[in-house]
């Protein structure tokens, strides 16, 4: 009799035997998405009466038997165990490849499910460090017990480590965050994607009446003003269904969970994905409230991590986003999830834009709206003139992303909020930002001004505009300068003091963030 108990990571482990199978069909998938134009056209073409020729049948092993053999080689040659505190994978069939990974090196984890893993019992384990290009520990398709074992195992070794606090009982799980069905579906209602169908349905119209060919005028004909509106109105409910369905289906049952020093975001229908984070590993907060969820009283909340991979739709940022976050509430939130956040970007603690920015900020717009207008000239003679009708409000559009422009530095954060329509709101650790950049062009320095570009492993974040000065002291106020004690403790709060140093608390041994133990080496 088998026993239910999983094997010890310590030995050397092998993905489940259904892992093939399982891995074909989102495998079929990810090419059906990525190559669909040149699928359609081979099949337009076969029905065309032509049939398959002999190039159609070299193309078709390209699109699906090379990635098919892919996943088989993964399953048939990967090796895991844990040896000398670290996580070593082996993998590879003509060229080997050992990975050894540091437990206190993984930025972040993630347990993912799909049908498909559900029926069987599995989960696809992910395992994010600093910087990579892909995901460092991917392991598809492991037993549910086998892959808790691995991760209680990482998580052991971490706390050993000494980069969290050891504890002698299980975390306890706190709810930080629950989303219901109907703030999902608010959610998706007032997604960007909504309009983009109805756009798109209503330039294609245009575009074929233009184009219509040999008889425009019978073209004309067919397509009544009724007909046109029905396509557009039809197209925008289109767009409203996908909107929530990809909400729904996405963040389904979305939960934010707090476990001592981490936090895990658990959320999907028929994909189930844990996303857990490191508290002290979050470089970036960003607090996105559109107009229109705004009024409604919620803003979304995405935390990313230094981690990058390879994703189904290419890079993407390894991150978990709340998509619903009551607003009474998101500063709470954010002071559990970022330490030191003593102010509160909603209430007025920021330093707002110099009023010269405003002079600057209006230029532009007269610059864009003085080509908008000699385009619009050129296309459609003197009527294009009414485009100057844009112009004031380019110029009101300027004054409200002007009037809600504010930052400001702390002792261990970088505040920065812009935007009206789209307001975001960015919250950046000191310790994390890599570098800080005061940048001039001709404009800016003719009003004396300057902007300050901040960046961290992967992302970058623009300052609103500042004065030359106080650019210049946010940038080196924005680097974190830990290692030097005899720098000051003040906080550079709304407007620092000319010449003052930046604030720099005494850096905690623990809180280092260099590269991550990640290695590569080739056996022949």
């Amino acid at each position: 009799m088998a026993s239910d108990q999983p094997p010890p990571v310590e030995a050397w482990n092998r993905l489940h035997g259904a892992s093939p199978l399982i891995n074909l069909v989102p495998q079929a998938w990810r090419i059906v998405r990525a190559y669909w134009p040149l699928l359609l056209a081979l099949a337009i073409g076969t029905e065309a009466g032509n049939g398959l020729s002999w190039l159609d049948l070299l193309y078709l092993p390209a699109f699906f038997l090379a990635p098919m053999a892919r996943t088989v080689v993964h399953w048939a040659t990967l090796r895991y165990r844990i040896h000398d505190g670290r996580l070593e994978i082996r993998s590879g069939l003509l060229y080997r490849q050992v990975r050894l990974i540091g437990p206190e090196r993984i930025q972040n984890s993630e347990l993912v499910r799909n049908p498909f893993h559900r029926l069987t019992g599995l989960v696809e384990v992910r395992l994010e460090t600093a910087g990579g290009e892909q995901t460092e520990g991917l392991l598809s398709a492991l037993p549910l017990p086998q892959a808790q074992a691995l991760m209680d195992r990482l998580e052991q070794l971490r706390r050993s480590a000494g980069v969290a606090p050891a504890q002698n009982e299980a975390p306890q799980e706190r709810v930080l965050v629950s989303v219901g069905t109907l703030e999902l579906l608010a959610h998706g209602l007032t997604s960007r994607r909504v309009g983009v169908l109805a756009v798109i349905a209503a330039v294609g119209l245009e575009l074929w009446q233009q184009l219509g060919g040999g008889d425009p005028g019978a073209l004309q004909q067919g397509l009544h003003p009724a007909f046109i509106a029905g396509v557009v109105l039809a197209s925008f409910v289109l767009g409203v269904v996908l909107a929530v369905g990809n909400t729904l289906l996405r963040y389904h049952g979305l939960r934010l969970v707090e476990l001592n020093d981490r936090v895990e975001a658990r959320h999907g229908l028929l994909t189930r994905r844990q996303v857990g984070l490191q508290t002290r590993r979050i470089q970036l907060m960003r607090v996105d409230e559109p107009l229109l969820r705004r009024l409604m009283g919620y803003a979304t909340l995405h935390m990313e991590t230094a981690g990058l991979a390879a994703g189904p739709d290419g890079m993407r940022q390894a991150e978990a986003t709340i998509p619903m976050v009551d607003r009474e509430k998101l500063f709470g939130l954010c002071q559990q999830l970022v330490a030191g956040l003593d102010a509160d970007p909603w209430a007025g603690d920021l330093q707002p834009a110099p009023t010269r920015a405003l002079l600057s900020i209006w230029l532009q717009a007269l610059v864009r709206g003085g080509l908008l207008v000699l385009v619009a000239v050129v296309v459609g003679g003197p009527w294009g003139l009414l485009a100057m009708l844009a112009l004031p409000a380019m110029m009101v559009a300027g004054w409200f992303d002007w009037r809600w422009q504010a930052w400001r530095i702390t002792d261990r954060l970088v505040i920065a909020r812009r935007g009206f329509w789209i307001r975001r709101t960015w919250i950046l650790p000191r310790r994390k930002i890599q570098s800080a950049v005061s940048l001039q062009g001709p404009v800016l320095r003719l009003w004396g001004l300057s902007q300050v570009l901040v960046r961290m492993a992967g992302d970058r974040v623009w300052l609103p505009t500042l004065l030359q000065q106080d650019a210049q002291t946010c940038a080196l106020g924005a680097v974190w300068l830990g290692d030097h004690p005899t720098l000051e403790r003040d906080t550079i709060a709304a407007k620092p003091p000319k010449g003052s140093p930046p604030s720099a608390p005494a850096i905690d041994p623990q809180e280092d963030d260099t590269e991550e133990i990640t290695e590569d080496r080739h056996e022949p």
